[in-house]
């Protein structure tokens, strides 16, 4: 459902009934506000149906709409993990209307556990015009011995939009791109995908989503929101990953940049256990009542390994049966830790993941006033010295 207003005149169905009537027929509702002015009522008939909500600001790239429409077929039939694409890259660049020549040099990575089908997709956008000089778009592939070198002029036939899909299996290490453009554009926005390298072999994938919960102050009962990444390769979790999630809260004049918070896997605060490949933060710097956003991105380096000593849970809602000892022990409960002494483990090298983890709307009320959250428990305090 995608709406950028309010439901206007008479209806044969309430929201209320038409909630009620999906919950009885089991449909699930997946949402997408487009600007402040959608109703706020969507997100509630979401969550009543075991959905998930997006929110795409005013004036938004397309970024934004690719992490809605990607992350709103989450709950969709699906071929299996092998064929499914992965994001490992994407950026907006907002023009700089006082400089028309645009030049950026960056790269992405492939990691060992993906390169079929990599895509490389520029999106222009352009106010629905036609390019007056053509873009000029490089690809360097890890070796440096193989240069691609393509030009795309954007239309109102093509959308603004180029894509350059790789047959071949993509060359594992990270590849350079360059684009340069003397035109101006509104925003520029580039987006890799990659599936899987081996059909049999699954790749490193993540989910990111907002956890919503309650806690109480007294009298007071308020949200308690935290953020949540979940970094598996296959069904086991990828642990010293270097996790950031990025929220985009609700402003008055629209200049409020993301906030940074980066997630953690030690089994303290919002993370119940630790090394299980699940990261998570709360985060108490809200702006108000509205809609409050979050992707993730994940950076994995050589430092960063898979756990495969531990059978991992399918079920991304269930807390407790994220992770269990290979051979029965000790449960692994709130402040545990995963990685035991024995623990099979494996490197994952450099690779990077993208994920849109959906909205959540904030009414009157919600919301403390002030912080009011107590210290999380400590749970690595240790006696070094004793006299």
């Amino acid at each position: 459902l995608i709406t950028d207003g309010k439901q206007e005149g008479k209806c044969d169905n309430s929201y209320n009934q038409a909630k009620e009537l999906l919950v009885r027929k089991k449909v699930r509702l997946i949402t997408i506000a487009l600007g402040d002015a959608a109703d706020a009522e969507i997100e509630d008939i979401a969550e009543a149906t075991d959905g998930k909500s997006y929110f795409v600001q005013d004036n938004s790239g397309p970024g934004d709409f690719n992490d809605a429409f990607t992350g709103s077929t989450t709950f969709q039939p699906a071929d299996t993990i092998s064929n499914t694409d992965m994001t490992i890259y994407q950026h907006t660049w907002d023009y700089n209307k006082t400089n028309p020549n645009f030049s950026v040099l960056d790269f992405f990575d492939v990691d060992a556990s993906i390169g079929k089908n990599l895509t490389f997709r520029l999106e222009i956008q352009n106010g629905n015009s036609n390019c007056k000089s053509p873009i000029n778009i490089t690809l360097i592939d890890p070796d440096v011995t193989g240069r691609y070198d393509y030009q795309f002029s954007c239309s109102k036939t093509n959308f603004g939009t180029y894509i350059q899909k790789f047959t071949d299996l993509a060359k594992e290490g990270r590849w350079q791109f360059m684009i340069k453009s003397v035109e101006l554009f509104e925003s520029i926005t580039v987006h890799v995908t990659s599936r899987s390298r081996a059909d049999n072999d699954e790749p490193i994938r993540t989910q990111c989503s907002i956890k919503t919960g309650q806690q109480a102050l007294g009298e007071d009962v308020f949200l308690k929101l935290s953020a949540v990444a979940d970094v598996k390769k296959g069904n086991t979790p990828v642990i010293g990953a270097k996790v950031m999630a990025y929220i985009t809260r609700p402003n008055d004049n629209g200049e409020l940049p993301p906030l940074e918070l980066e997630l953690l896997d030690n089994g303290s605060g919002a993370d119940v256990i630790k090394n299980d490949g699940i990261y998570s933060r709360y985060f108490t710097k809200y702006t108000g009542t509205g809609r409050y956003s979050v992707k993730c991105q994940v950076i994995g380096d050589q430092d960063t390994q898979v756990n495969d000593g531990f059978i991992v849970s399918k079920d991304f809602e269930d807390t407790y049966a994220k992770a269990v000892p290979a051979q029965p022990g000790a449960p692994i409960c709130c402040g545990s830790n995963a990685l035991s002494p024995n623990s099979k483990l494996s490197n994952t090298g450099n690779f990077t993941r993208q994920s849109a983890g959906g909205s959540f709307q904030a009414k009157e009320g919600d919301l403390p006033k002030g912080d009011k959250f107590p210290p999380s428990r400590v749970t690595d305090l240790e006696v070094k010295n004793m006299c």
